[in-house]
């Protein structure tokens, strides 16, 4: 058996993400590795044998999804032809981690294809949504990677087969300490932007990990540092606590080492907005943006709180893959009709 393993290359944490995934698929079979997008500082720890531009999301300075910037920075004929020329034909088995170009391949091929993804949780109505739903994010959580079974991780496990965030091994691996910094990473916004509201609270040390810094700088009470595995992992275990966006393995890590967190959703990435929910309802303290009065409040009660419990998320992942190759021996996931259009809007 031969497995196809397709991972999103547009954020660290679906790299984080497939660095655990990897060894446990060794145990099971034999495999590729697919990346769709390079923008990620993370390897897989693995020989990747495709290499692929898939699609990618572009943001403002301020930290807003560009919708302009998204259609500008894909080119969609070339993205038509990845699916064509992508030999998803040559394995039994295809994992997407929300990468299009796999998937597409396989609904046009008609090759079996899993989802194991955070994404894939949003397939569930259980999952917790924000009280304005938007239909546009609900398409595009549901079919920007289209697949034939779904495999989620979540804070909760608020559905059957949606699981536990799969926290790395180097945090689970952690003893956690309470230094006096804040750790900070929103890679949508700027270095000014970061600097000129973080500024506000000058009494407040802050290491700031930012994707445009290429050596540690310091401004005042803000240290901007490069982004790198060792030295995020190392502020993230002696911080006080986390401001980030409301991604998701930034924050599982955060509340699995019990570090205080306040999130700030991507404005318009309807993912996030669903994470700010679920978040919300496990007592994060969420803003929707800088330099507002009431953001100003809600940062300053959250730099004076407590820290909160650690939450103990279990390991799931090797029950997880073992359930991802016993369904695939059922004639369910075998029978996958070629050129099936079908979208799964609600």
């Amino acid at each position: 058996m031969k497995i196809l393993y397709a991972i999103q290359g547009t954020g660290n944490g679906h790299m984080a993400r497939a660095r655990e995934v990897i060894p446990e698929l060794e145990k099971f079979c034999e495999f590729d590795i697919m990346i769709g997008g390079s923008r990620h500082e993370l390897d897989p720890g693995y020989p990747v044998s495709l290499n692929l531009k898939s699609l990618t999301l572009s943001y403002s300075k301020n930290g807003q999804l560009s919708f302009g910037k998204t259609l500008a920075a894909n080119n969609f004929l070339r993205f038509f032809k990845e699916v064509v020329t992508t030999p998803v034909q040559d394995y039994d088995l295809v994992i997407s981690d929300f990468e299009p170009v796999s998937a597409w391949a396989c609904k046009l091929k008609g090759v079996p294809c899993v989802a194991l993804s955070h994404q894939a949780a949003f397939i569930s109505s259980a999952a917790p949504r924000p009280e304005k739903r938007s239909w546009v994010g609900e398409f595009v959580l549901k079919n920007f990677a289209p697949t034939n079974r779904h495999y989620g991780f979540h804070f909760m496990g608020y559905d059957e087969g949606v699981y536990s965030p799969l926290i790395r091994s180097e945090i689970r691996s952690l003893e956690p300490e309470t230094g006096d910094h804040y750790t900070v990473y929103l890679p949508a916004f700027s270095k000014e932007k970061i600097a000129h509201s973080l500024s506000d609270y000058p009494d407040t040390p802050w290491q700031v990990f930012s994707k445009e810094i290429h050596e540690s700088e310091t401004i005042n009470n803000i240290q901007f540092l490069p982004v790198s595995n060792e030295g995020f992992i190392e502020s993230l275990r002696t911080c006080r606590g986390v401001l980030c966006n409301a991604g998701f393995e930034t924050p599982s890590e955060a509340l699995y080492l019990g570090k205080k967190l306040l999130v700030m959703p991507i404005k318009k990435q309807y993912e996030q907005e669903c994470n700010a929910a679920a978040l919300s309802g496990l007592g994060v303290e969420v803003i929707k943006d800088f330099a507002t009065a009431k953001t100003n409040m809600t940062i300053s009660r959250w730099l004076e709180s407590d820290a909160i419990a650690p939450l103990s998320f279990p390991t799931e992942l090797p029950k997880v893959i073992h359930k991802i190759f016993e369904d695939y021996i059922s004639e369910d996931l075998k029978r996958t009709s070629r050129l099936n259009w079908n979208f799964n809007l609600f």
